[in-house]
Formats: structure tokens, C-alpha cells, sequence
């Protein structure tokens, strides 16, 4: 019996009952937390699934626009490059239509011209038949 008179003598009521107000408080706030979270796993769950279903329908078309950008990518440089270097021959070209060389041959070329020309007005002009020059 005395045990039963010492838990008696030490059993307090509101302790317990504010003992009992703390744990269902901790209850509702786990409960409230698991609601929560529930929610957001049932829509983290569609997501997945929205997510699963897009990866079936997308998978090998992502894959080919993947694979076709590196493809392009590789061609633009290539057809960079050898912009690059008709470029650089065009340049060539231009050095050589523009050097004194060309320009000199351009000269003689437009004289012979001229020259001929007036020795066929010359002819013509005194009833010279001249062969077409």
C-alpha cells in the first residue's frame, strides 16, 4: 500500500492535465506538418507523373535537337573558317588585281586598244580597207 499512498501523495492533476495540453499540441502541430507535407508529395506525385510522361514523349526527339545542334554548331565553324579563308584569297586576289604589275598590264592593255582603234580610223579615213583589228 505504499506505493499507491506515495503516488498519491505525489500525483498532481493540472500537471498532468498540462502535460496532456502539451503532447496534443505537439500532436496537432505533427499532424498539421504530415497534412502539409501530404499535399505537397500528391502534387510532387502528379508532378513526377506529368514529369515521367513527358520524358516518354521527348526523350528521343531531345536527343536528335541535341545531337543536330552540335551537328550545326561544328558546321557553322567549319563554314566560319572557310569564310575565313576565302576571305584571306579574295584579299590575295585583290593584291594582285591592285598591284602596280596588274595596273601597269591594265594600262598597256587599254593602249593597245586605242591603238588599234586609231589605226583603224586611220585607214578608214583613207579609203584603206582595214582588215577588222
Amino acid at each position: 500500500m505504499g506505493n499507491i499512498l506515495a503516488s498519491m501523495v505525489t500525483y498532481k492533476a493540472d500537471e498532468i492535465d498540462k502535460y496532456i495540453r502539451d503532447i496534443t499540441s505537439d500532436l496537432n502541430v505533427k499532424t498539421k506538418l504530415n497534412q502539409k507535407a501530404e499535399t505537397k508529395i500528391r502534387g510532387d506525385e502528379a508532378n513526377i507523373q506529368g514529369i515521367q510522361n513527358f520524358i516518354e514523349r521527348n526523350d528521343s526527339i531531345i536527343e536528335q535537337q541535341v545531337n543536330d545542334i552540335k551537328q550545326i554548331t561544328e558546321d557553322l565553324k567549319k563554314a566560319h573558317e572557310f569564310s575565313k579563308e576565302l576571305t584571306a584569297r579574295n584579299k590575295a586576289c585583290i593584291e594582285i588585281v591592285n598591284s602596280e604589275k596588274c595596273i601597269n598590264v591594265r594600262k598597256r592593255l587599254a593602249e593597245i586598244k586605242k591603238l588599234r582603234k586609231d589605226i583603224y580610223d586611220f585607214l578608214e579615213k583613207g579609203g584603206i580597207p582595214a582588215s577588222h583589228i
